[in-house]
């Protein structure tokens, strides 16, 4: 199941708890916590700055997910590399400009 589909049905928040045993690769899950940490922070943000709900800036971030997740879930290893590699120069350009 999607992520964008689990966070719909709020299946995550469950009180079952499917994946408290689970083992996570260590680098793997501080990358993971590290941008999820960013994305919750700009969503309070956005919410503190008044410029959305916050019930509201949950759905667009759903809807986030799930356009991401049509965008890349289908590229084999080599697309998705490809994809990596212009997300990497276009952080440099972003950041020569600044």
């Amino acid at each position: 199941m999607a992520v964008s589909e689990s966070l719909n049905k709020r299946e995550l928040f469950e009180k079952t708890k499917w994946f408290a045993d689970e083992k996570y690769d260590p680098v793997a899950q501080r990358v993971i916590d590290k941008h999820v940490r960013r994305l919750v922070l700009l969503m309070k943000v956005i919410e503190e700055k008044g410029m959305m709900p916050l019930d509201k800036i949950e759905r667009c971030v759903v809807r986030a997910f799930e356009k991401a997740e049509y965008l890349y879930y289908g590229l084999g290893e080599h697309e998705i590399m490809q994809v990596v590699k212009m997300e990497r120069e276009n952080d440099k350009g972003r950041k020569g400009n600044r």
